[in-house]
């Protein structure tokens, strides 16, 4: 069993996802589709989104309206989840063999959802689930502008609700308040992560709908994740073994500077093991380690970066481990994000491991040109 809580990366997701289409710059610029409501069971939940805390941002042009469609049942064909999403949204599905990830995105890319499940062997007390969602969303995004969390809220069927968000830049740079709602819940050996986010401004717009989205999803327990993502086509994993990896041509050490894309360099400044807490600690016979590395751009343009997609360790028996949210929040500061032009981008890269592995490589994927480059770590 991989690690507990080890990833809850879906509000990341969703903040990808989204483009921020303004009405002067590109996108659908069509009033949303009226909607009717379908008919559906009555619903056993009763969450409801919340407004993100602080003050919107003075707006310098207008964002293209999020559109409703008239909602469909959407199952997974593992039977695991089950959600009401309008038909006219696009699905993204970013499976891992142990892990469902599917986002949502509105036909202006302004609005979406995402269900992120996977399994643990332990149950968890409500206070260790909002610590682990708060601490992640503030390791994520605690450093964009006007980031802000709501208190939680303990919802009648139990989940609990972090509201979030932050000031993001549309496509006509104008400045926008993103709106995020993360709905964390255990149901037996599943815990699910379920998250919306709409421009703040378009909250009492799109609540409504919103809430029917939200309010259909149900969780089967007694249905398989393991084998759910088993097709993905990226075969990565998250918080544990994933298989075995090939060891990449160029493998450099500690400290030296490599390139890892056009006008991209990367150095690995150094390796902690940071000590677990109460609610923050790896499996038994696990340790977490921390990899040190900063990002610099030589370019005219801003380059991504993401620990999830790009980054992994492979130990001397070629075992490959992908990274871990527990371990990433012990680093205070992740490496995600994007390298801006003529800057740099530092952070942490958490990951759990036995505590006996050795002959450890980090490995660096480029996101489209280029070979994988490794750090020896020993």
């Amino acid at each position: 069993m991989h690690t507990p809580l080890r990833r809850l990366i879906a509000p990341t997701a969703v903040a990808l996802a989204l483009a921020l289409t303004a009405c002067t710059g590109g996108g659908q610029g069509a009033a949303p589709t009226a909607t009717s409501a379908p008919t559906v069971e009555a619903p056993t939940r009763t969450p409801r989104p919340t407004r993100e805390p602080t003050a919107e941002p003075a707006a310098a042009g207008e964002i293209l309206p999020v559109e409703f469609s008239d909602l469909q049942s959407f199952e997974h064909p593992s039977g695991v989840f089950a959600i009401d999403i309008p038909e006219s949204w696009t699905l993204q599905d970013n499976s891992k063999p142990d892990e469902i990830i599917h986002i949502w995105t509105d036909p202006t890319r302004n609005g979406g959802v995402i269900v992120d499940i996977f399994e643990v062997a332990t149950t968890y007390t409500a206070d260790q689930l909002t610590d682990l969602l708060t601490s992640f969303l503030e390791t994520q995004f605690g450093d964009k502008p006007d980031f802000s969390t709501k208190d939680p809220e303990t919802q009648t069927d139990e989940s609990i609700l972090v509201t979030w968000g932050y000031t993001a830049t549309a496509d006509n740079d104008t400045p926008v308040a993103l709106l995020g709602n993360s709905f964390i819940e255990q149901r037996e050996n599943k815990i699910s992560i379920l998250t919306t986010l709409v421009p703040n401004e378009q909250f009492e717009a799109t609540v409504e709908k919103t809430l029917e989205i939200i309010n259909s999803y149900r969780i089967d327990p007694s249905a398989s994740v393991s084998s759910a993502g088993a097709d993905s086509a990226s075969g990565i994993t998250t918080g544990g073994s994933s298989g075995s990896g090939d060891l990449p041509a160029t493998i450099v050490g500690i400290g030296d500077t490599v390139d890892v894309a056009p006008d991209l360099k990367m150095t690995i400044t150094g390796v902690e093991e940071p000590k677990a807490t109460d609610f923050i600690k790896p499996d038994a016979g696990n340790k977490f380690l921390v990899v040190r590395a900063v990002f610099e751009n030589s370019g005219s343009e801003a380059q991504p970066v993401s620990t999830l997609i790009q980054m992994a360790l492979l130990d001397s028996n070629g075992k490959k481990y992908d990274i871990d949210i527990l371990a990433a929040t012990l680093a205070e500061q992740t490496p995600d994000g994007e390298v801006p032009a003529g800057g740099t981008l530092e952070g942490g890269v958490g990951f759990q491991i036995p505590s006996d592995a050795s002959g450890l490589i980090f490995v660096f994927s480029p996101l489209i040109d280029g070979e994988p480059v490794g750090v020896a770590l020993d």
